[in-house]
């Protein structure tokens, strides 16, 4: 998706909400300094730590300390820009990684009706949701890994939901397999 901003829309917004390390970026779009450069990204998590950390990986991954890439990061609550109406109708892709299974179904709407102010007509949303498997319930229980996270059972439970939120939002849905794992951990 990032790289459908960079090649189709580079004059648009790319958002990523509770961005943590920025993976997408770094790891798995494979981008270059250069092209991260010449787009538009807005990145936000809540986490003070996060800038900290971002500026390492980006040192390790690029040579150059996070506030050379030209992202601009803001160290806030999603919601601060969901709100945001100077974004509203100039975003091309929004990233919601990570994100929406810790969100209750009431939350993940709203999320949703403000993705969609925010972008343009040809406009996309990425989003996942975890589905309890195997390692997620070893991390769970061996490593007492306590969190807010609410897991879907299955995948098709995950997939229902989204298509049902995704309507109710005036959204259409696409589920994809996540090339990165094709294993059903998650719907995106």
């Amino acid at each position: 998706l990032a790289h459908w901003v960079y090649n189709y829309h580079p004059e648009d917004y790319l958002v990523t909400l509770g961005c943590g390390l920025m993976l997408e970026l770094r790891k798995f779009g494979v981008f270059t300094l250069e092209q991260i450069r010449k787009m538009h990204i807005i990145a936000c998590d809540a986490d003070p730590d996060v800038r900290k950390h971002l500026d390492v990986v980006f040192r390790h991954d690029f040579g150059v300390p996070f506030e050379a890439t030209g992202i601009e990061f803001r160290q806030c609550n999603i919601e601060e820009v969901l709100h945001d109406e100077r974004l509203y109708d100039r975003v091309a892709a929004i990233l919601l990684d990570g994100v929406a299974s810790y969100l209750d179904e009431s939350t993940l709407l709203n999320y949703l009706l403000r993705m969609k102010r925010m972008l343009r007509p040809y406009g996309r949303i990425a989003c996942d949701l975890q589905v309890m498997e195997c390692s997620l319930i070893r991390c769970a229980t061996a490593l007492l890994w306590k969190s807010d996270m609410h897991p879907e059972l299955t995948v098709n439970r995950a997939v229902k939901k989204m298509l049902d939120l995704s309507g109710r939002a005036g959204l259409d849905c696409q589920y994809e397999i996540d090339p990165r794992n094709p294993r059903p951990v998650g719907v995106y």
